[in-house]
């Protein structure tokens, strides 16, 4: 199984509050296939397609509207 680490944004790429949290528990994950996603890439399709992994969601303002509803 995979886990889909769905983010607006990552560190180093922004450096605030919520990315250098998510670096610091994506540092501690080393055990379990991480797979980082920013959420202004994923679309239904991907999600129809990945209906059987593990999302972990931390961000989705960049969602894209019709999404959000999902």
């Amino acid at each position: 199984m995979n886990i889909y680490f769905i983010s607006d944004f990552y560190f180093p790429d922004i450096i605030g509050g919520a990315e250098i949290c998510n670096n610091a528990l994506l540092e501690k994950l080393t055990n379990y296939n991480i797979i980082k996603l920013k959420s202004s890439d994923i679309n239904i399709d991907f999600l129809s397609k990945q209906k059987d992994d593990f999302y972990k969601i931390v961000n989705y303002f960049l969602f894209r509207i019709k999404q959000k509803n999902i």
